[in-house]
């Protein structure tokens, strides 16, 4: 056994010596001082579940895309607000309304935002989309990767 080994089988042993000795203890306390420790371990218990169950993880993808659907109700209509999140430029972008209507960008740069409008978007044909079309989904492509949001019934 080396002398780091030796090392740490030892503080593996201080340590299961430490939980051990900290267990008995609890088995010797009174009734009282056991109804803390689990009223307390019960409160940390939901404490972290709240935390990793209801704090949102917010739009964490390969590109640092953040994607809003908005709209103007006077100059153009709808449009997705796209943010990029990330340090480095999107080049060559590519962005796919429902998987039919394509719109190309060159270039987003690194923490900005750029709107799209929909009237914008086209399809295989040249046309736009109609518009009360409902936005389902917004795919994002550029050469730091892609990236695609799925929307609800948006306004």
């Amino acid at each position: 056994m080396t002398h780091s080994q030796g090392k740490l089988a030892s503080f593996f042993s201080a340590l299961r010596e430490f939980f051990a000795n900290l267990w008995q203890d609890f088995r010797e306390s009174n009734r009282y001082f056991k109804y803390k420790v689990f009223i307390i371990a019960g409160y940390l218990a939901v404490a972290l579940l709240t935390l990793a169950v209801f704090i949102p993880g917010g739009e964490l993808n390969e590109i640092d895309a953040e994607v809003r659907l908005a709209k103007a109700e006077y100059i153009g209509g709808r449009y997705f607000l796209v943010h990029n999140q990330s340090s480095r430029d999107w080049k060559n972008v590519l962005l796919t309304l429902n998987g039919m209507y394509q719109l190309r960008w060159p270039l987003v740069p690194a923490q900005k935002s750029v709107s799209f409008h929909l009237n914008r978007f086209q399809d295989g044909s040249g046309r736009p989309p109609p518009a009360e079309l409902p936005v389902q989904r917004l795919r994002i492509e550029c050469d730091r990767g892609a990236f695609e949001r799925v929307f609800g019934q948006g306004p």
